[in-house]
């Protein structure tokens, strides 16, 4: 069994050889794609900038100038190691929805030129790689023991609809894959190996040029050639390259997008307490609401996640008495007794140990939403360099836009019609709401999607629907990068089936190759 990677400044050039693929980055969109050719007689490479462990100077490499109103974290956001976000990554799955491949000429937004019909195959692939069920996803959310489907049964009507999520428990392919990439002999990965540019001639790829963190440089040569280095780091290195000095691709850093979350925005008050304790949140399985696609399309919003936990005050009565909104429930709990905290403690570590979390008439929201594609939301590059002596990044992040504020408003409204409709309680904005505070908040889940655009033609992408460059015959894009919109769901699960996909093609066009 050979070993499983080998470091650049170990690689022989004399031993050099032209590989049929050449996969630069090894996190869920490389790996994922190297597993079409594990035991093929298509030959491999995988490039991986860092090493199998952390390395410090290998993540400075990361460093990059947040210039927006929104923070953008390039640092603890991103993994520069063997399996890349997969060692940063929960888990959490769900697919895109039909309606978000398409047009949505209410809001401004163009789909994909990938239909939903295209991508089923590939999802159901990506779910059975990562160990994580398809046809759940489709399920009542009524079926899953969740906290939110325990105390909102019955919400889903004229509204609102579900969203399920569920935690792949193949979550770093490093592993799971592990024994297969050790005894496919046409597969190689490399470490210490960040591609910083490409040889190139009449509009193809010839190889890509490769510097260890040392400083050593290693050219390596292949027939076809796949980004799958993250959103950021493939930007980045398509803005530093020779490949477009004098036509840079209009959508190219353009429409950076991300999800935005939003805490402590409202509360839900129950009407009746009946319970005397809910499920307990677990990682595996998680259920959000939103405005069903009819009422989307009439409010002219962006797709969002509408989130409800329960609040705990320490030391009174289970129910979060925050500066924010300690007056709205004062009024609601002015006569309500107040309970030995001691008591109360005892009796939710007691429904901890079942599995269960002491009820309380209280719950907070949260709001995550989709962003909308705009241009000055852009990548670009700083004057300041890094220790390979490539550019860094300038990350423009942007401010909330109106439709985005809009979407979260009619968010808010969309649950509180619910929660009367269905008896259950009423929604108390908060000061964080009203004040406008929640926007200054800086992103917490730092997903980069956007600035290599999938199109229909080169004046609206830089990439086609197969992921391949418009301008170079060769070179392809795989990641969330290529993402038009960027959806409420985690990019991680529509990364793998694109990869899948994009495998599938190139495996045919290989093979025609090489017999």
């Amino acid at each position: 069994m050979k070993t499983l990677t080998l470091d650049l400044e170990e690689y022989s050039e004399s031993e050099s050889k032209i590989f049929d693929l050449c996969i630069i980055g090894s996190g869920p969109a490389g790996l994922s794609l190297a597993s079409k050719f594990i035991g093929t007689n298509i030959n491999v490479a995988i490039l991986e900038s860092g090493i199998t462990g952390l390395s410090k100077r290998h993540d400075q490499l990361n460093e990059a100038q947040s210039i927006g109103e929104r923070e953008i974290d390039s640092m603890n956001s991103r993994s520069r190691r063997y399996g890349g976000a997969m060692q940063l990554w929960a888990g959490t799955s769900a697919p895109f929805s039909e309606i978000e491949l398409l047009d949505r000429k209410e809001i401004g937004i163009s789909g994909w030129p990938v239909t939903w019909e295209e991508l089923v195959p590939f999802y159901k692939e990506a779910a059975e790689l990562l160990d994580v069920s398809w046809n759940l996803f489709f399920r009542p959310y009524q079926e899953f023991k969740t906290q939110m489907s325990d105390a909102f049964p019955n919400l889903i009507g004229k509204t609102l609809r579900f969203n399920n999520y569920f935690q792949a428990k193949n979550i770093d392919l490093t592993m799971s894959l592990d024994k297969k990439f050790s005894k496919a002999s046409n597969i190689s990965i490399f470490t210490n190996a960040t591609v910083v540019d490409f040889e190139f001639e009449q509009g193809k790829l010839t190889q890509a040029i490769t510097k260890t963190i040392n400083g050593r440089k290693v050219k390596l040569s292949a027939k076809y050639f796949v980004l799958c280095n993250g959103a950021l780091e493939a930007t980045r290195l398509l803005l530093t390259s020779k490949l477009f000095v004098n036509n840079l691709p209009n959508h190219l850093g353009k429409n950076f997008m991300s999800h935005p979350s939003f805490t402590d925005l409202a509360y839900v008050h129950f009407k009746r307490n009946e319970r005397k304790w809910v499920n307990k949140t677990k990682l595996h399985t998680k259920v959000d609401f939103e405005l069903n696609f009819a009422e989307q399309n009439l409010k002219k919003v962006l797709r969002h996640n509408i989130h409800m936990s329960p609040s705990y005050e320490k030391n009174q009565n289970l129910v979060l008495e925050s500066s924010r909104i300690n007056k709205e429930f004062n009024k609601f709990d002015a006569n309500k007794p107040q309970f030995n905290s001691l008591l109360l403690r005892l009796w939710d570590i007691f429904c901890r140990v079942l599995g269960k979390r002491a009820w309380t008439n209280t719950w907070n929201v949260s709001i995550g939403i989709e962003q909308e594609p705009i241009e000055t939301r852009s990548l670009s590059l700083s004057d300041e360099r890094d220790e390979l002596g490539i550019n860094k990044l300038k990350l423009d992040g942007g401010e909330i836009s109106q439709l985005e504020k809009r979407t979260i408003s009619a968010a808010l409204s969309g649950l509180d019609k619910a929660l009367r409709e269905n008896n259950v309680g009423e929604l108390v904005l908060s000061d964080n709401y009203l004040s406008g505070s929640y926007l200054s908040r800086q992103d917490a889940i730092n997903h980069h999607i956007g600035t290599i655009k999938m199109g229909s033609s080169c004046t609206d992408g830089v990439v086609d629907n197969n992921l391949k460059v418009f301008e170079y015959d060769n070179l392809y894009v795989c990641s969330s990068a290529v993402f038009p919109t960027s959806s409420n769901a985690n990019p991680t699960f529509t990364i793998v089936a694109l990869s899948l996909r994009l495998g599938n093609m190139l495996k045919k066009a290989l093979q025609n190759i090489i017999n």
